[in-house]
């Protein structure tokens, strides 16, 4: 049995099915979201990461665990407490999504994640550590309702070309580390195909969206104001926040070749992305329900799974 912890996440509601697509059994869990189970058959658990008990309970009788909890002030307390417990009740395997640059650059997303790697390899559990760039799908639905509504999207000053990956391709190769040994103890830093400035990846949204798209450069400050404007939880818009020292170093640029050798095959472009998500994008598309939405299992409204 998988646990797939963080299930409703942007990476996690790929993972399911993906799983399920393998024939392995899944357990599911998170907080709050039971209401955004709307298909599959797996075991729920709702879990408080308050609670020994409700985490033990969750990962009892599972071989392996998908760890990617939600950005918040006791981040390492949780997923520190969830790892112990995971080794208690007889979990062997884990596959944790951490963040891009761990131990490569300075920032406080990268130092917390860093804690929580160096934790899960003292305990001794077989391990994968995936650290995925920088999310394509950050300018659907952070970006998504200004780019329909204004022709534009905002970055902080002086962000650098950035190796976007796919979140369905993470959740691939999240599989792949699951339910296969090959990648058992390897750290996989995982990039999109080019990286990108932000004029660039405008331009291929504007040829999709069918009109220009205009990248503009703002202040933290600024930045914040919009996307709490905007309406994007306090969590998100810590975590956009924090992202920014990484983007602004050389690492974000990186490109490898690792999903190609974990999936076989190339990793979606950033075209293939923006073609995917089309309907976030062009402004002739009435707007959604409040972005961003709480994610799902369902690969969400916009996208197209796109599996090879």
């Amino acid at each position: 049995m998988i646990f797939v912890m963080g299930a409703p996440g942007l990476v996690g509601s790929d993972l399911v099915p993906l799983l399920q697509a393998r024939g392995a059994p899944v357990r599911v869990g998170g907080r709050g979201h039971r209401h955004t189970l709307v298909e599959g058959e797996f075991e729920v658990h709702e879990v408080d990461y308050a609670s020994e008990a409700s985490i033990a309970g969750a990962l009892t009788g599972c071989t392996a665990l998908f760890l990617c909890t939600p950005f918040h002030v006791d981040q390492v307390t949780v997923e520190k407490r969830v790892l112990d417990i995971a080794l208690d009740v007889g979990v062997e395997k884990v596959v944790k999504q951490s963040v891009p640059g761990v131990g490569r650059v300075e920032y406080p997303l990268a130092e917390r994640h860093n804690e929580i790697e160096e934790h899960l390899r003292y305990l001794g559990l077989t391990d994968v550590i995936l650290r995925p760039q920088p999310f394509m799908q950050d300018f659907a639905y952070h970006h998504g309702a200004l780019i329909r509504r204004e022709h534009r999207f905002l970055r902080q000053a002086a962000e650098g070309p950035v190796s976007w990956v796919d979140a369905r391709d993470v959740a691939g190769v999240a599989a792949a580390a699951l339910v296969d040994g090959q990648w058992n103890g390897e750290t996989l830093t995982l990039t999109g195909p080019a990286a990108l400035t932000g004029e660039e990846a405008g331009e291929i949204i504007g040829r999709v969206a069918g009109h220009d798209i205009a990248c503009e450069v703002v202040t933290e400050s600024q930045a914040r104001a919009f996307m709490k404007e905007e309406g994007l939880r306090e969590r998100d818009i810590e975590v956009l926040v924090q992202l920014h020292p990484f983007m602004l170093d050389e690492e974000a640029a990186r490109v490898n070749d690792r999903i190609r050798q974990v999936l076989g095959r190339r990793p979606n472009s950033f075209a293939d992305f923006a073609a995917d998500y089309r309907a976030a994008f062009e402004s002739t598309t009435p707007p959604p329900a409040e972005q961003p939405v709480e994610p799902r299992y369902v690969s969400g409204e916009y996208a197209e799974r796109r599996i090879e």
